[in-house]
């Protein structure tokens, strides 16, 4: 719009300045150009979630081939039994939290576990195995016992505490 005006009264204004025609179109030129880059930055979220795809589908790419080539080198070095070394896995070495809490004290081998109630449960009438009562559960429902393990815990506790797999 500058470039238009200035075009429009060059004659009247090209005796008191040093700008040029050729500078004038340059300048122009520059205005388009900057243009075009700002339309095309405002552009950018969908070129960067595109990009994002582009990079997770060549990682995944890449663990696969990784991991057929570690599949492969394991079979042919099979007898020697040193895949591993030549090639070990991408995951070796990770720290997984979630196999061992770090904050859950291990019980002593000679003494035996104590069970503490938790909150919504209490004792049994015959002594056995405490009951649960859901918080969203009708008052007029009976809990029924649940099975206790070798260390006096529910199974419902032992769940809570290893996942499905029993020591």
């Amino acid at each position: 719009m500058v470039a238009d005006k200035l075009r429009a009264n060059f004659d009247a204004i090209s005796k008191r300045t040093s700008l040029t025609l050729a500078e004038l179109d340059e300048a122009e030129n520059l205005a388009d150009q900057m243009s075009h880059e700002i339309g095309l930055k405002q552009q950018t979220p969908e070129a960067l979630a595109q990009a994002a795809r582009d990079r997770q589908a060549a990682y995944t790419l890449a663990v696969k081939a990784y991991e057929q080539v570690r599949a492969a080198l394991t079979y042919v070095r099979r007898d020697y039994d040193d895949a591993n070394e030549i090639m070990p896995s991408l995951y070796a070495g990770r720290n997984n939290s979630n196999i061992k809490k770090k904050d859950t004290p291990e019980p002593n081998p000679g003494t035996t576990p104590t069970t503490t109630p938790q909150p919504g449960t209490e004792p049994h009438p015959t002594g056995k195995a405490p009951t649960t009562t859901p918080a969203n559960a009708p008052s007029n429902v009976n809990a029924t016992p649940t099975a206790a393990g070798s260390d006096g815990k529910s199974y419902a506790n032992t769940l809570a505490d290893n996942g499905p797999f029993l020591r």
